[in-house]
């Protein structure tokens, strides 16, 4: 053959010459030829051209070319070029020819264990799946939610419905600093006990609006406190309480003490003696804060925090529901029920669901 669809020249001639022979047979007396099927020739023809192509194209074929991404194979586990990158970024391998064939050697071992723990079915290990699924979640949080989070502060805008929303909250009432005397009484004390004490009680008093005009300055009840009171927390600060709101109540006195402070006409103003099952008390106004409300700027930041949690709560639950959208969830309440838990770990009772964001 001089070329790759070039019939023999005997193969032309059987077809073509009637009295033409097939080399290696004996000659044969001439005779017509029976009428040839056009059909039948074509197909011959037809294979016998498939035979000398596929001759010819395995005889001349070449090998494929080389892989350029292909660094190795072992098994079926080819490592490549930008997997081979990474591991060398990874372990901080030089570039010299020594330290990437000691990485090589590295991989291999580390691919070879890596089948080896397949083919003995660790890869459908519960725990195992349970922290490959939990290492897929965690990176998917990390490229899909933490971007969310992290752009989820409140705008300024935010902020001023919020302040205005809960207006209320920021009104403060009118709140005054008082002082007292105490002087405690069992409730069983016999009447003349009741009596000293109460006068007692009414001279520290009278001692008292002395003291604050002569000198205005004292802070509270000065040193009468630490003279006539009995509470332990005030007596030595004056008889201090600090500032109170007519609407709170402090389990530090009894109640009639609050409502004799806010029922006196002006600071520096001292009450009579008040009788409670505690026993007997005298107070003082000593200042007053107006009622307000607080501005924005002095509660911006509280706000601000609570926005920036709401907006995060609100974009981790927003996420959750893009994750779920378009795929199917199916519960089978039967099976649910028909499981019980593991032996060695006893449950009280039913665990709290899921929080919802």
């Amino acid at each position: 053959m001089t070329g790759r669809n070039k019939l023999p020249r005997w193969v032309r001639r059987v077809f073509t010459d009637p009295n033409a022979r097939v080399p290696g047979t004996a000659p044969t007396r001439a005779t017509r030829p029976p009428a040839v099927n056009p059909a039948a020739l074509r197909g011959v023809l037809s294979l016998v051209c498939s035979l000398a192509w596929f001759a010819g194209s395995t005889g001349c074929s070449r090998p494929p070319a080389p892989d350029p991404d292909l660094v190795a194979r072992i098994g079926d586990r080819e490592i490549r070029v930008a997997e081979f990158e990474d591991w060398m970024r990874h372990r901080a391998v030089g570039a010299n020819q020594r330290a990437k064939e000691a990485l090589l050697e590295e991989l291999f071992d580390h691919y070879a264990a890596v089948q080896e723990a397949v083919d003995r079915g660790l890869d459908r290990d519960p725990a195992i799946r349970r922290a490959w699924e939990n290492l897929l979640v965690s990176r998917l949080r990390e490229q899909q939610l933490e971007p969310r989070l992290t752009n989820a502060v409140p705008t300024p805008s935010q902020v001023a419905v919020q302040y205005s929303n809960r207006i209320a909250a920021f009104n403060e009432p009118e709140l005054r600093r008082g002082a007292m005397l105490f002087a405690s009484l069992p409730p069983e004390a016999p009447e003349d006990r009741r009596m000293a004490v109460r006068e007692r009680l009414a001279r520290a008093r009278q001692l008292a609006l002395g003291a604050s005009a002569a000198e205005p300055g004292t802070r509270g009840f000065g040193a009468l406190a630490v003279e006539f009171s009995e509470d332990p927390v005030t007596r030595y600060k004056g008889g201090d309480l600090g500032w109170l709101a007519a609407s709170r109540s402090d389990n530090r006195f009894d109640p009639a003490v609050l409502e004799a402070l806010f029922a006196l006409r002006q600071t520096n103003d001292v009450s009579g003696v008040i009788e409670t099952p505690r026993g007997f008390y005298v107070v003082k106004w000593l200042d007053v804060r107006p009622a307000r409300v607080k501005s924005l700027e002095s509660v911006r930041a509280m706000l601000e925090h609570e926005l920036l949690i709401e907006n995060r709560r609100q974009a981790e639950a927003d996420w959750r529901l893009e994750v779920r959208e378009g795929r199917r969830i199916e519960v089978f309440p039967e099976v649910l029920n028909r499981i019980t838990a593991p032996a060695g770990r006893g449950v009280a009772g039913p665990p709290d669901p899921p929080a919802v964001p």
